[in-house]
């Protein structure tokens, strides 16, 4: 006998010749058990024979056709493990997309809802943001002629916004 899908070798895998004599009758059943303790394991025998002579019969045992037991390869797309972890993916990859877009529209209706709230005055008096492509235009891109003083951490420019309106702009060294 051989693993499945390999050639039958010459000799037997295991031959053991065992004198039973004193324990086999002429006639009577044959049955087979095997454990390996905790541990699960498989054993099958395909074929045997029994002798009440010297003659061995193992030669002349018919062992072509015996069925295979190879068990039925499933695809992998078709195991219920598979299956799982693909619906649990999904749905995590949902839930998460789903989850930052209702962070980001909730975001969006609050800064909307901020901007719609400000008064005109508040627009032109209170602080907002500028670019530092701004500030560089503002500047003339800290040019020395808008140097107005010098203090321990950098330089600090005169700046006229396209409004009309002048800052002074500290540069950082």
């Amino acid at each position: 006998m051989a693993p499945v899908g390999i050639k039958r070798p010459n000799q037997p895998l295991l031959s053991v010749s065992v004198n039973l004599s004193q324990v086999l009758e002429d006639e009577m059943y044959v049955g087979f058990t095997a454990a390996t303790g905790a541990l699960i394991e498989s054993h099958k025998i395909l074929a045997w024979s029994f002798s009440n002579t010297n003659a061995s019969f193992s030669e002349m045992l018919i062992t072509r056709g015996l069925p295979s037991f190879e068990l039925p390869g499933t695809p992998v797309h078709k195991t219920e493990g598979f299956i799982a972890g693909l619906t649990v993916g999904v749905l995590l990859l949902v839930g998460t997309g789903s989850f930052l877009a209702f962070l980001l529209i909730r975001r969006n209706r609050r800064i909307r809802k901020e901007r719609e709230e400000m008064e005109d005055w508040e627009l032109e008096y209170w602080p907002h943001r500028i670019t530092y492509q701004e500030i560089e235009s503002a500047t003339k891109n800290f040019s020395e002629e808008n140097v107005i003083g010098i203090g321990g951490n950098g330089k600090v420019y005169k700046g006229s916004f396209p409004g009309g309106s002048e800052v002074a702009v500290k540069h950082f060294s």
